[in-house]
């Protein structure tokens, strides 16, 4: 008997904890939405000074933008989160 209330309590407690978190969560996304934002604005700007040192160091436009589309694809979420998954 002593252990379904000291489990309910334990259910319980968690619901506590994550009740107090919960008013954070929507401050944490904009924040991380923020961050996203500026990392992608950032990584547009490298791929388009990549390209353009491509091109300056001759290579034609074609290949320039699938060398660009090929850095481009590193800094995505996506890539990332794969990253993560195959580490861990």
């Amino acid at each position: 008997m002593a252990t379904d209330k000291d489990s309910y309590k334990e259910k319980e407690e968690d619901y506590r904890v994550f009740g107090s978190l919960l008013p954070f969560f929507p401050l944490l996304l904009l924040k991380l939405g923020a961050v996203l934002i500026l990392f992608k604005n950032q990584a547009k700007k490298g791929g388009r000074v990549f390209r353009d040192t491509l091109q300056k160091q001759g290579i034609d436009e074609k290949t320039a933008n699938e060398l660009t589309e090929i850095y481009l694809d590193t800094s995505t979420l996506r890539h990332y989160i794969y990253l993560l998954q195959k580490n861990f």
